[in-house]
């Protein structure tokens, strides 16, 4: 380390740089935390890159905000606010949206409630609707989505679009 390396007073080791810093893997201190460049412009943050190793995210404290596992599973402590659209599932694939299992002896499960954007004032709320990607002609082409029930913010009113079941259990 050229111009920069110098040992603190705390006897620790640091490096203060002006310009460029070019590393495959930066590791900190003598764990195994890693930051590492990806392949297309991406960061990759690794912590114990051993099977139970997990990336932690703390914001202004010392509890989790964030967290991800070697097994690819994210917890958030907290709401998770998206300004587009959210992918379930590689292509082709069935994307899953439940509510948590619960565990125990007859413990009761969670309910999975959908919300509409909130109104404020005379402001019609949110429509809740759901979409289909019916079969279309052949091709490599993505077909295009279809309502299948509307359920409307300003009465309630639900519409589907084709036949309606109702069966027993």
């Amino acid at each position: 380390l050229n111009g920069g390396a110098q040992t603190g007073g705390n006897g620790v080791d640091s490096a203060t740089f002006a310009g460029s810093v070019t590393a495959a893997n930066l590791f900190l201190g003598s764990s195994s935390v890693r930051i590492s460049p990806g392949g297309s412009g991406e960061i990759g943050l690794n912590y114990n890159t051993g099977a139970t190793g997990s990336l932690v995210w703390y914001a202004g404290g010392t509890a989790s905000k964030f967290s991800v596992t070697n097994a690819g599973n994210a917890t958030f402590a907290g709401d998770i606010y998206v300004n587009d659209a959210i992918y379930l599932g590689a292509a082709g694939a069935t994307g899953m949206v439940q509510a948590q299992a619960n565990t125990g002896t007859n413990a009761a499960g969670g309910s999975l409630q959908l919300y509409g954007g909130g109104s404020t004032g005379t402001g019609v709320g949110g429509d809740i609707q759901f979409f289909v990607s019916p079969v279309g002609s052949s091709g490599t082409s993505a077909n295009a989505w279809a309502s299948a029930l509307h359920i409307e913010g300003s009465d309630k009113s639900a519409t589907f679009k084709g036949n309606v079941s109702i069966q027993a259990d």
